[in-house]
This record gives structure tokens, C-alpha cells and sequence, in this order.
């Protein structure tokens, strides 16, 4: 698992929220976000990955690979 600990928070502070101004557009609690930049959540859940991807505007894929699960190679193009 690849360690995403400030990936989350940089991604947050890119857009100058706080965490209750996340918490409120995408009702992903404020002490989930909290857990979640500060890397104590190890498996975090893949509909909060999803909001946050949406509102972050980064794929949901990245995220997805940045807390460890699995994801499918893109197809390679002939």
C-alpha cells in the first residue's frame, strides 16, 4: 500500500477548504476526513473515496490506488 498520508490534506488545502467546508459538500464526516489525512483509516471506504474524488476533481481510480486497492491496468491501445 502506497502511504497516503498528506495526500488528502494537499489535496483539501489546494482548494483552500477546512475540513468542515469538505465535510458539508460531501458528506463525508469531519472526523472521517480528519482520520483519513492524518493516515489512521487503513481501508478507507470506496463511496467516501468516490465523493471525494468528485469533489476534489482527481480520478477515482488515484484514490483508489493510493490507499492500497487494487485497480485495473487501462487497456493498452494497438
Amino acid at each position: 500500500m502506497e502511504n497516503y498520508e498528506g495526500y488528502f490534506k494537499a489535496l483539501r488545502e489546494a482548494k483552500g477548504l477546512t475540513l468542515r467546508e469538505v465535510e458539508k459538500a460531501t458528506d463525508v464526516s469531519n472526523a472521517y476526513l480528519s482520520q483519513l489525512e492524518s493516515g489512521k483509516i487503513k481501508q478507507p471506504s470506496p463511496i467516501s473515496l468516490h465523493k471525494l474524488a468528485q469533489f476534489y476533481g482527481v480520478p477515482y481510480e488515484t484514490l483508489m490506488e493510493k490507499v492500497g486497492y487494487p485497480v485495473p491496468a487501462a487497456p493498452e491501445s494497438t
